[in-house]
């Protein structure tokens, strides 16, 4: 049962909509958080495909690293044409390699203009760390993300920022994590000789989620999440 008042978006992943009683409170700041491999693009992405092909919700997608020629390619081989969906202005994809991260602070005006124009609903931002590059010191990176945090709720979207392990090590993004809605952590744990996939719902605010690491697949249609699984880890 959901959380009583609250306006949830279903994600349309498989399964995690019933680990999350329903998906993720509209409006909010997820933060995702996993090593190399464990699915966080994938994730991401699949969010934003899901959102426009099944509930008619228009996504932005602002990558910081990977080209997006090369996230599209990769995509197809679940059968997500994500240029079709850019085609049709219903999905946005930014591009900022690592060295122009400031132009992206520069450009607020312009992203809430493209949000506004375009009726996004649903944000992603891959990853966060590159964004913790944009202050000198440790300092003004704390009050730059709290403020970043703050902007976003303004834009309207739910909004998934994305983050590896070692960049939550180095407290890029624990300011962010601290403020967000929801704390989602993915797992490549090594068992028996065999790397696996796990999924946390680590904390989502009025809501009553599954508190176990659950098992986690990617097979040809995208993410698939086994809500009645217990992936057996141990965390460091």
């Amino acid at each position: 049962m959901k959380g009583k008042n609250i306006d949830k978006v279903p994600s349309g992943i498989r399964g995690f909509d019933e680990i999350s009683d329903g998906g993720f409170i509209r409006n909010s700041i997820i933060s995702l958080v996993g090593d190399v491999g464990s699915g966080k693009t994938i994730f991401g992405t699949e969010f934003i495909y899901r959102g426009i092909t099944e509930y008619e919700e228009n996504g932005m997608y602002i990558g910081f690293e990977e080209p997006k020629k090369n996230v599209y390619r990769y995509l197809l081989k679940f059968g997500w044409n994500m240029k079709a969906l850019e085609d049709s202005q219903k999905l946005i994809f930014l591009e900022y390699p690592p060295h122009e991260v400031d132009i992206f602070f520069e450009q607020e005006d312009t992203l809430l203009n493209l949000i506004d124009k375009f009726a996004v609903s649903r944000l992603v931002i891959d990853p966060l760390g590159v964004v913790g590059m944009h202050f000198p010191d440790e300092a003004s990176k704390k009050e730059g993300l709290l403020k970043l945090a703050d902007r976003l709720r303004k834009w309207g979207c739910t909004t998934i920022l994305i983050s590896g392990t070692h960049d939550v090590k180095a407290d890029i993004s624990a300011s962010i994590s601290a403020l967000a809605d929801t704390a989602i952590q993915l797992y490549t744990p090594l068992i028996e000789g065999r790397r696996m996939r796990g999924i946390e719902i680590q904390e989502m605010r009025g809501s009553a989620h599954s508190q176990i690491v659950h098992e986690m697949l990617i097979d040809s249609k995208g993410i698939k999440i086994d809500p009645h699984s217990v992936l057996q880890i141990t965390k460091g």
